[in-house]
């Protein structure tokens, strides 16, 4: 029988998160804040997980069926809200079940239509990893090499829709400028793993304060969305977050920053979920 206790790190998109439903890479990193979950499971006729997203829930049943689990899966944590929920069920389902080391079973589960499931899978997955990285439906979650010296001040709020809508607009009005935008976000996620390969956090505040003006230009953000509550003098960039599963303000600055009102200071680990003593 599972018995198993887990500290997991928080996990937050950084780039590419308003451009899930156009299956572009989205980047997450993995930080310095854990909670702490126990997660249990006994045997039954067929698996079943503590997850309230029905797709989310049916691709994870379906991972641990192909590789012969049929355990009734129970989690405890503190968490309320119901998507941080499922993130940290997802990720001590992957981790315990060791579904990172069965590829095919994610790949599958990655290919969600749904862009929260898709999300908060990703998200669980950059936390089983630790540090950073891209993952995109369908192909799934590749690590990254390389950090940054910089630390990651976040003001988080509840999620809101509506991003599809921009997009969706921007593509029937604009048809010959659709693709190649596309195009353009998905590469600013890629070069940004060259920015962390390079240690180079100037570059990849560069890439972040692009992408803000992309959204903007789009209709997801208000022009006072892209001027930041604290002024830029000393940092690297500022952006909004905008996604299914998460909005807020993101601030990247150097790592003796002292944590700034309203935010959280957070750093990036390299280290994925661990067990707890």
């Amino acid at each position: 029988m599972l018995d198993i206790r887990l500290a997991i790190p928080f996990s937050v998109p950084l780039l590419g998160e308003a451009y899930a439903s156009l299956n572009n890479p989205v980047l997450f990193a993995a930080l310095d804040f854990f909670a702490h979950v126990r997660l249990t499971g006994k045997p039954v006729d067929s698996p079943r997980v503590p997850i309230s997203s029905a797709p989310l829930r049916r691709a994870l049943t379906k991972a641990l069926s192909d590789i012969g689990v049929r355990d009734d899966v129970a989690l405890v944590s503190a968490a309320s809200d119901p998507i941080e929920s499922d993130f940290l069920a997802a990720a001590s389902i992957i981790f315990a079940y060791g579904l990172h080391e069965s590829p095919s079973a994610l790949i599958h589960a990655l290919s969600i239509p749904d862009d929260k499931s898709f999300l908060t899978l990703s998200r669980a997955m950059n936390a089983v990893a630790g540090g950073f990285t891209v993952v995109r439906r369908g192909e799934g979650a590749i690590s990254l090499e390389g950090s940054i010296d910089a630390a990651l001040h976040l003001s988080l709020r509840k999620a809101q829709g509506g991003k599809k809508n921009c997009i969706e607009r921007f593509s029937r009005c604009h048809p010959e400028l659709a693709q190649p935008t596309w195009h353009l976000v998905g590469h600013i996620v890629l070069e940004a793993g060259r920015m962390l390969r390079e240690g180079d956090p100037e570059g990849l505040g560069r890439l972040m304060v692009m992408e803000a003006g992309i959204s903007h230009a789009l209709g997801m953000l208000e022009a006072n969305e892209l001027h930041p509550q604290y002024p830029r003098a000393g940092f690297f960039a500022s952006k909004p977050l905008r996604s299914e599963i998460m909005a807020g303000e993101l601030i990247l600055a150097p790592r003796e920053t002292l944590p700034l009102t309203g935010f959280n200071r957070l750093n990036p680990v390299q280290e994925g979920i661990v067990e707890d003593d």
